[in-house]
């Protein structure tokens, strides 16, 4: 069983209220008794009760993060690099899964704010739900969409994966490649860094070499069937995901990397790293700074009742050369 505030009290030697000052994080404690209290606290295993905090308080220290999809490796890296940041910083975390799913996005937002955190960073689905944004504003919780700008309305940090794209067709077509298939989903828009990149150079894009797949239905059959229908030279995929599939099916298809097939790969994930496989990297690191800075910043305004305009801000990524990419 739970320690009480008052066992807390009891073995620290102080009174009840002392004990629940120390607790509540307040400052007029001297400093002797506020580590009295404390060595009781972890000693008896005492957890104070965040919930009933925040209904005194109306401050839970507690960040939600909705996730879109719980098998992107990348999405798991940044995701623990934010919750590390923010314990650092004194909040705790609840994460919640949506999977690309609107109703079960609604219903993480649903939770959440029924948990008082104080703000949500979200990755939102593809499709706008109005029904999330006024749940939302209900609520007057900050939230900051984190990879995908869908409701204008609420603040973005966004990395530029366009721009990331036209790096990795520009390094292909450095190497004499023309036949290059892009991979991406359906709702990035990736494939404007891909025109870009042969625009500049005066060349003429194909359109059947741009194919977009629904993130829960594509298959690495799907990439064999394109492959042997436009026989590429050389393939940029949009996400770590479709990347582990083009690999597959280039095997699949006895293709060596790089000398049948060049191959680029949107997000640097340990499985692009151990296999030596030219990436276009997010600086990881200070994507989730940016979240974490962003996020208690609104937390911090919305306590004060200011009123701001959205932040919308993109990071861009960079190009990390290894040995995926030959000459034709």
């Amino acid at each position: 069983m739970m320690a009480t505030i008052k066992e807390v009290a009891q073995a620290a030697g102080v009174s009840v209220m002392t004990a629940s000052r120390v607790a509540r994080g307040m400052d007029c404690v001297k400093d002797s008794t506020k580590q009295a209290v404390l060595a009781a606290m972890q000693e008896l295993g005492y957890e104070p009760d965040r919930l009933a905090r925040a209904l005194r308080n109306n401050c839970s220290h507690t960040i939600g993060i909705v996730v879109a999809d719980a098998g992107n490796s990348f999405y798991t890296q940044v995701n623990a690099l934010i919750e590390q940041k923010l314990r650092a910083k004194g909040f705790s975390v609840l994460m919640s899964f949506s999977n690309e799913d609107s109703e079960s996005e609604r219903s993480s937002l649903s939770m959440l704010a029924s948990a008082r955190v104080d703000g949500i960073v979200l990755t939102p689905v593809r499709q706008t739900d109005t029904r999330s944004i006024d749940l939302i504003s209900a609520r007057k919780l900050p939230v900051l969409q984190l990879y995908r700008n869908v409701y204008n309305a609420l603040d973005s940090l966004v990395i530029d994966d366009s721009y990331g794209v036209q790096l990795a067709t520009r390094r292909l077509l450095d190497e004499e490649h023309r036949r290059i298939l892009l991979l991406d989903v359906n709702w990035a828009g990736r494939a404007e860094g891909y025109r870009k990149a042969f625009t500049e150079r005066g060349l003429t894009v194909d359109e059947r070499y741009i194919l977009a797949f629904d993130t829960s239905s594509f298959a690495e059959d799907d990439i064999i069937k394109a492959i042997e229908r436009l026989h590429p030279t050389a393939i940029v995929a949009g996400t770590n995901i479709l990347g582990h599939a083009t690999v597959t099916a280039c095997r699949k298809l006895m293709l060596d990397i790089p000398k049948d097939m060049s191959i680029i790969v949107q997000d640097d994930v340990q499985w692009v790293t151990l296999m030596d496989i030219t990436a276009i990297s997010q600086p990881i690191n200070r994507i989730a700074q940016e979240t974490v800075n962003l996020m208690l910043s609104k937390v911090s305004a919305a306590g004060e009742g200011a009123a701001a305009e959205p932040v919308h801000r993109f990071i861009r990524p960079s190009l990390v050369e290894r040995s995926s990419v030959a000459s034709i």
